[in-house]
């Protein structure tokens, strides 16, 4: 989509990691928050880190 209102209002995105310790470095690494603030200022986000699957 290019310009309008998005046909998607809630969207769901999982993201697989080894270890909880692996998904919180890289939630807190220096490569993802200029990409993190960019999400945060964008919208509304609920995430939620667990542990098996």
């Amino acid at each position: 989509m290019i310009e309008g209102e998005s046909p998607v209002k809630n969207m769901l995105v999982i993201l697989r990691f080894p270890t909880a310790e692996r998904a919180l470095a890289w939630y807190d690494s220096p490569e993802y928050a200029p990409l993190r603030r960019l999400r945060e200022q964008s919208g509304h986000t609920n995430m939620i880190f667990f542990e098996g699957a």
